[in-house]
């Protein structure tokens, strides 16, 4: 396991849905909603987009998608969804399909926002290694130390550093009332756990000495242009939420005032890209925050999951 970049997110694209598995606990907040339509994106966001990749033309795959997807809603019972293409370094394509809410009959469109639940991590994990490349954190220095009183009544938690919260050996628990606890030696082995990112949100909630959707906003989310993208509600998202669905019955909005570190980010597929790119393209000398080493580390393996998956 990386550290939290999953194997599944190492993709040059991005999708979200409308999916009853999609409605995974707390979303996020997104400044005021921007006029983006589908039209934008097909000429390609920042100029004219490729020709073709790899020798297919851009064109048949964007045709080929277009036709796959409605069939693939409609097979698997899928009410709303959204899409973004990234090619070198470029959204060039994204579109929304179905509707965000069967009731309403709304469209999903480029600016509609899902919840993201565990991608959230990956974000925090991003906003962590900023303030280590800053010297407010250490990667190997035990969690607790900044800290006033230990987090938990455990002594393992002394142990515990943000190398094993970000690769998920830890040790914590996965997603247990309270603060959770620890069932495994930290350090030891991989074992999945939304309650050691809420352990690293009180942290970096400390540390930094505000709330973490505030600091989520200004170090990561306004740098990388992630205008619908956040962790406590807004306004906005009263008309550019998608609602999660029991089968053709829509489920109620969470509109979450405190931010969830783990698994509460409101975002949206073209937002998500520009996060997914600025992780390509680290380094490349045209004002990304997190260096390349940075993000070579946040990319390298660090924990056996399986013997299948590192």
């Amino acid at each position: 396991m990386a550290l939290l970049l999953p194997a599944w997110l190492a993709l040059a694209g991005a999708a979200a849905c409308a999916l009853p598995g999609c409605t995974d606990p707390p979303p996020g907040s997104a400044p005021a909603a921007k006029t983006v339509d589908e039209a934008s994106f097909a000429a390609g966001r920042d100029g004219p987009r490729p020709a073709e990749r790899g020798g297919v033309p851009l064109e048949s795959v964007v045709a080929g998608l277009e036709e796959l997807i409605p069939r693939a809603m409609a097979r698997e019972g899928v009410p709303g969804l959204s899409i973004a293409l990234i090619v070198d370094g470029r959204v060039v394509w994204a579109k929304g399909f179905g509707v965000k809410d069967t009731t309403t009959g709304e469209p999903v469109t480029v600016v509609s926002a899902f919840r993201g639940a565990s991608l959230t991590k990956p974000l925090v994990a991003y906003a962590a290694l900023e303030l280590c490349e800053k010297g407010v954190l250490e990667l190997d220095r035990p969690l607790d130390d900044y800290l006033p009183e230990p987090y938990l009544d455990d002594p393992r938690v002394r142990d515990i550093t943000l190398r094993m919260v970000l690769s998920h050996t830890s040790g914590f628990t996965s997603l247990e009332a309270g603060r959770g606890h620890i069932i495994r030696t930290p350090g030891t082995g991989f074992l999945y756990s939304n309650d050691a990112f809420r352990y690293l949100q009180h942290v970096l909630e400390h540390v930094t000495g505000r709330p973490l959707a505030d600091h989520m906003a200004e170090s990561v989310f306004r740098p990388l242009g992630m205008r619908e993208t956040s962790l406590v509600w807004t306004p906005a998202y009263e008309t550019l939420a998608a609602r999660g669905h029991d089968g053709d019955r829509p489920l109620p909005l969470y509109r979450p005032t405190r931010a969830n570190g783990a698994y509460g980010v409101y975002t949206t597929p073209t937002d998500y890209a520009l996060f997914l790119i600025e992780l390509m393209d680290a380094g490349s000398g045209d004002g990304h925050r997190l260096s390349r080493a940075y993000v070579d580390l946040m990319l390298t393996p660090h924990a056996k999951v399986s013997d299948r998956v590192s």
